[in-house]
């Protein structure tokens, strides 16, 4: 008889019952016996992939200050509260826990694997429909976003209405398919546009431009396009980029776009006014400024 009870009984750990918790919120109170407490986490922790992100959408766009409490909100707090209350749980269990038949190995296993294929899941239904996150393999948008930054598109923004003057957007460019381009829109149906001696106008105004401070590669400035303000980068030598076109009209569905890095930029100076169709996703936010956290947040 009591070499029955010693098989079947086992003290709780807390560094297991965290550990657990870090994998899976929710597996740190199954192991301590509590299975529904233990669900329920895991069930608010799969929602929640879903649910806030749609929450930043219906925000959008926001303050840093709220996006970064939700995106840590997001990230940190369920798998804390978890690892919190599992250690709790731990200090308030007998010695001699009598092993329940859901305590073994290959029980946590299956839960692990099936609880991140749910989130997972959530996240890729998430991506395809709402938001997707892009990381940046160039330097056409500084000083906005710069090399290597990590972003969120908005991928219901555009569902009511058109890109605006001023928006970043992410699309499929016509003369790559394959690839994803970064740009700001500078011009909307119907606007006439040109550059004359590396400045833009639209609607036969030339867009005044205020200067902020020199860079390594030029000069920085604030560009004034109507109610939309946003900074560009001039190089002093723009001698392989485009600094002069004739004046165009941008087409029904159309709009035209730019990098803010001009003078080092692929865009429809060289492949023309982009398609609304091809467009996949408003830039909204940067989550993993690569050069300076002062950058972390909403993108303006």
């Amino acid at each position: 008889m009591n070499d029955r009870k010693h098989k079947t009984t086992r003290e709780r750990l807390a560094w297991v019952s965290i550990g657990l918790s870090l994998l899976t919120p929710g597996m740190g109170q199954i192991y301590c016996g509590k299975l529904t407490r233990g669900l329920v986490f895991i069930l608010v922790w799969g929602l929640s992939t879903l649910i806030l992100p749609q929450l930043i959408l219906s925000l959008s766009p926001m303050s840093s200050q709220l996006f970064a409490r939700i995106l840590l909100i997001a990230i940190l707090a369920i798998p804390i509260v978890a690892m919190v209350d599992a250690h709790r749980l731990v200090e308030r269990t007998r010695r001699d826990y009598a092993l329940k038949e859901y305590n073994h190995i290959l029980v946590y296993i299956l839960i692990f694997f099936i609880a991140t294929g749910s989130v997972l899941g959530y996240s890729l239904h998430v991506r395809d429909s709402y938001m997707e996150a892009f990381r940046v393999p160039a330097h056409s948008m500084s000083p906005t976003i710069a090399f290597d930054d990590r972003i969120l598109g908005n991928k219901i923004c555009y569902q009511d209405e058109d890109p605006q003057r001023g928006d970043i957007v992410v699309f499929r460019p016509i003369v790559n398919r394959k690839e994803r381009y970064i740009k700001r829109v500078v011009a909307i149906a119907g606007d006439t546009v040109a550059m004359k001696n590396n400045e833009l106008y639209i609607n036969g105004h030339k867009l005044a431009q205020v200067k902020l401070a020199n860079s390594r590669e030029g000069t920085i400035y604030y560009e004034d396009n109507g109610s939309e303000k946003y900074t560009i980068q001039l190089m002093d030598s723009p001698e392989k980029s485009i600094t002069n076109f004739a004046e165009i009209t941008v087409p029904d569905h159309h709009c035209f776009v730019l990098g803010d890095n001009r003078n080092l930029s692929f865009d429809s100076r060289n492949f023309g006014s982009v398609p609304l169709a091809t467009i996949i996703a408003r830039v909204d936010y940067l989550y993993w400024p690569v050069e300076d956290w002062s950058r972390f947040g909403r993108i303006r």
